[in-house]
């Protein structure tokens, strides 16, 4: 597609058995498409829509107010889009729907900034959480709960190895998966998928693939999902920061039956419902 607003993609989900898409970028849009594919593998996406995430008749979203990172489909097929700069979670019925606030405006003032709300993913027992994406150092992160009314947090969550939370997305069996983001001046972007089990004691972590350093970009959104033969599949979109120099990708992984690598167990970080 052409113009401006095109690029900056930080958040995906892929439905339909991997036919549709939806992505939201830096610019405050939210574009929908449709997926063509030939023996799985994706060979056309067809746009089908652009919507301002402002909402239909409002004014454009200012700078400070547009910066959309990730976006999670609820129970009810409404959509949930996090943004940060102006850190908060809104809340549409539809695509080019109004959209409708879930929290006091400034309910996360204390995190405006450009490292706040990167991903935000249902749990399986049907509350949302939204990570912080912060710098990527140490050993934890902050993460927030929503029931459907209120927010509930930060609650402390690990991360390791310099890598930040981008997008998350919970696949359909039952696990929560991450894509990380690491960034080198030298090297460029590498970014790291991470499968996490919640048990009723703990939360197990599985690392499922790192990529080199600047080969394939800065990967910030992810999708889990089943295609029509039941095999799970993981597609990722990369932010090109809207340079011409750098590609929008669909990096898409088909995940084996076989065994997860090393885990790494760690307390669970949600409180129970």
């Amino acid at each position: 597609m052409e113009g401006d607003t095109f690029g900056g993609f930080s958040g995906l989900l892929v439905e339909d058995h991997g036919k549709s898409l939806l992505a939201v970028s830096d610019h405050g849009t939210l574009y929908t498409g449709t997926i063509t594919r030939e023996n799985g593998a994706i060979r056309a996406i067809t746009p089908t829509g652009q919507y301002p995430l402002s909402g239909p008749g409002d004014p454009p979203f200012t700078d400070f107010q547009r910066d959309a990172e990730d976006l999670a489909r609820l129970r009810d097929g409404s959509l949930l889009v996090s943004f940060e700069s102006y850190t908060r979670v809104k809340r549409y019925a539809a695509p080019g729907a109004k959209p409708r606030s879930t929290h006091h405006w400034n309910a996360f003032r204390r995190l405006f900034g450009n490292q706040s709300f990167e991903a935000i993913a249902p749990l399986p027992d049907g509350r949302i959480a939204a990570w912080v994406e912060g710098k990527g150092r140490g050993t934890r992160t902050s993460a927030f709960l929503y029931d459907g009314k209120s927010w509930a947090g930060p609650f402390a969550f690990p991360i390791s190895d310099g890598f930040a939370i981008t997008g998350a997305d919970l696949g359909p069996d039952g696990r929560l998966y991450l894509v990380e983001r690491r960034f080198n001046l030298l090297a460029g972007f590498s970014f790291r998928i991470r499968r996490l089990t919640l048990t009723e004691n703990a939360m197990l972590s599985d690392v499922l693939y790192t990529s080199p350093a600047g080969k394939l970009g800065n990967a910030e959104g992810i999708a889990a999902w089943r295609d029509d033969t039941g095999q799970m599949v993981l597609t990722l979109i990369t932010d090109n920061g809207f340079s011409p120099l750098s590609p929008t990708r669909l990096i898409e992984f088909r995940l084996p039956e076989a065994a997860p690598g090393p885990r790494h167990e760690y307390p669970l970080p949600f409180p129970p419902r």
